[in-house]
């Protein structure tokens, strides 16, 4: 895990550097990530327990919804694969909305853009000015084409989210993009990030457990 994330932080600092060489980096995290993935699916198939809707939902606080976004390849009329990004929107009660969002490529672009507007070439962050001229049309593109399509289906009392960011939407400062009327979005929901939304009903003594193991 230390591995991977010296990784992400080397590949974000290249980003930040204006450092288009990012395919030995990427491939090396490729490698560590699978090679994480085929350590622990053995023990995870045997000790994780089944999940289910039910039980997602019966984790989830009635103030709360799940976010689960998801790379995916969009058939095109063409007969074209394209990766795409969507996202599963899981109430606390009710049946889970799917959302689709829109082409990866693009996306990415913006949020690699975003990604090199904080990062200055050394390992701390610099905090951007609220009228950036780079950064805040970013935000803005991004809260309008990623998070808007989430957010409409959201129910009215879910204010705290748990959102579960798949590909370079890990990178999205989500809480930080900027809305219609120029608030930002942490500014309405309370946003936490996790792995999988299996982490909502796995005890954290399983956790220890796996951890120890490793």
């Amino acid at each position: 895990l230390d591995r991977i994330q010296a990784l992400k932080v080397a590949i974000m600092e290249k980003i930040g550097r204006g450092d288009r060489d990012l395919e030995e980096l990427e491939r090396s995290l490729k490698k560590a990530e699978t090679g994480l993935a085929q350590r622990l699916t053995p023990q995870l198939r045997r000790s994780r327990p089944r999940v289910d809707l039910a039980r997602v939902q019966a984790a989830l606080a009635q103030d709360q919804a799940l976010i689960d976004i998801i790379v995916f390849q969009h058939y095109e009329e063409n007969g074209k694969l394209v990766p795409w990004y969507g996202g599963i929107v899981v109430p606390q009660q009710g049946p889970p909305v799917w959302v689709p969002i829109g082409p990866s490529a693009a996306l990415d672009d913006r949020i690699e853009r975003l990604v090199a507007c904080f990062a200055r070439g050394g390992r701390g962050v610099i905090p951007f000015a609220v009228d950036d001229e780079k950064a805040v049309p970013l935000l803005r593109e991004l809260a309008d084409r990623f998070w808007k399509p989430l957010a409409n289906v959201l129910p009215a009392e879910a204010n705290r989210i748990v959102l579960s960011p798949d590909g370079a939407s890990s990178f999205l400062p989500w809480g930080a993009l900027l809305e219609e009327d120029n608030t930002f979005v942490a500014e309405r929901w309370e946003i936490t990030q996790i792995a999988s939304g299996r982490d909502l009903v796995r005890p954290a003594a399983e956790d220890e457990v796996e951890l120890r193991r490793q």
